[in-house]
């Protein structure tokens, strides 16, 4: 009896390390929220002769992820992003006094916001884990919903002008299609529930502006972050 038991005893940590951790992709479907600080860029954008241009943005989700197999499911979602373009001009004529009715320097903040559709799917690289981790590649069909713009300009003899609306050089394209590519770590916090950290990037397949005729096309990359719930 004792030699049973000191076996029993012995085989403990083989158990222990043996013993699966149930995560909730076991469970079925799941729902997955996201949001992620931005980096934006655009493409073949023409060099500033003068002056700054800064990107920042942002971006949150709701997805559903559909099992396949234990280690794939289909993930499909909406997110809302927002890319932020900041120009600013400095001193416009440098070494002169500029006249008092005529423009001294300006900065230019333009908005840009879209609504994407994404459908992919994520893969887990060590499923049945509970630090799981995992790949998210996904095709996003993209609307753009405003085109905003605040212009502040200042003048020679300090007066300051706004312009709030939508800009009139802008033609932000309606329709656009893009891929997405993100990967990560997920963390089991309850049978039901879990946390993840997701690295993402997208890139726009066609051309930001439709009346231009430029090339430009919009991209970003962050790194964020979400919750995975079972329905």
């Amino acid at each position: 009896m004792n030699a049973r038991l000191l076996l029993l005893f012995l085989s403990l940590p083989a158990l222990a390390s043996a013993q699966r951790f149930y995560t909730i992709e076991e469970h079925g479907f799941k729902v997955s929220t996201f949001a992620a600080p931005l980096f934006p860029k655009r493409t073949a954008l023409p060099e500033l002769s003068q002056g700054s241009l800064d990107f920042s943005g942002y971006s949150v989700g709701l997805s559903v992820l559909i099992p396949k197999l234990e280690s794939w499911y289909w993930q499909a979602g909406i997110q809302f992003s927002n890319f932020r373009e900041t120009y600013q001009s400095g001193k416009l004529n440098p070494g002169t006094t500029t006249p008092d009715s005529l423009p001294d320097r300006f900065r230019q903040i333009d908005n840009f916001s879209f609504l994407d559709a994404n459908f992919g799917f994520r893969y887990y690289l060590n499923p049945g884990k509970r630090l799981k981790f995992f790949i998210h590649p996904a095709l996003a069909a993209s609307y753009s919903l405003t085109a905003r713009r605040l212009q502040t300009t200042v003048y020679g003899d300090g007066k300051i002008e706004e312009f709030k609306g939508e800009p009139e050089d802008v033609s932000l394209r309606k329709f656009n299609v893009g891929v997405h590519f993100g990967g990560g770590a997920e963390l089991l916090l309850h049978p039901t529930a879990a946390m993840f950290v997701e690295p993402v990037f997208f890139q726009q397949f066609l051309p930001a502006m439709e009346k231009d005729g430029g090339t430009s096309r919009f991209y970003a990359w962050g790194i964020g972050g979400g919750f995975v719930f079972k329905l």
